[in-house]
């Protein structure tokens, strides 16, 4: 005997996704930023373990010069505007502001790629050449690790938003990618206050 089934509800018309913590992927990115901003806690809780050390083996060692990490740390301050813009678009699923919006972050991303490789070649330390260094040199190139991934990320959803139909998905995982930039931008501020800042100051 077949028996019948009973609709208790229709659930067509509620959304594909969800925003926000009620988001899966904002507990992806969340747990990402713990892992990034643990590993970076622990390369800064080294350098300033090694400072007195370094000072023991250098009379003085040179400040890195301002120029590059300054640049740096005030276009990815400036970048936070358009992240902003970019995160209540895609709330709105404002297709066209969001495409405008992705293009434009990637390209500060790529800049701020730019000014960090032009930081590196000027830093007055070698990677090899002692355990300060080889500090200094962990903390950028790990910062950049980071900004890379998510220029890629940000290469690829613009890639999507311009060819592709976007989704309420699409727009969520956008959302979530603004999230986590908020973490590499000031993650960066700060390593600019520790590693351009620290030796002007002890």
């Amino acid at each position: 005997m077949i028996r019948a089934e009973t609709i208790v509800g229709d659930v067509s018309g509620l959304p594909d996704c969800n925003r926000g913590p009620a988001s899966l992927g904002w507990w992806g990115a969340a747990g990402l930023m713990f892992i990034q901003a643990t590993s970076l806690g622990l390369a800064i809780g080294a350098y300033y373990y090694l400072i007195p050390h370094a000072r023991s083996g250098l009379a003085n060692p040179a400040a890195p010069a301002l120029l590059w990490g300054s640049l740096v740390a005030g276009l990815a301050i400036a970048s936070e505007v358009p992240n902003a813009w970019i995160k209540r678009r895609a709330a709105r699923c404002d297709r066209r502001a969001v495409q405008s919006g992705l293009l434009t972050i990637t390209a500060i991303g790529v800049a701020l790629l730019v000014f960090r490789m032009l930081e590196l070649s000027t830093l007055d330390v070698r990677w090899n050449g002692s355990a300060h260094g080889s500090i200094v040199w962990s903390l950028l190139v790990l910062h950049t690790l980071f900004i890379a991934a998510d220029v890629i990320n940000w290469g690829v959803m613009a890639a999507l938003a311009l060819r592709t139909e976007m989704t309420g998905r699409r727009f969520s995982a956008i959302a979530n990618s603004s999230l986590h930039w908020h973490f590499i931008v000031w993650s960066g501020v700060a390593l600019y206050a520790v590693i351009d800042w620290t030796p002007r100051w002890m």
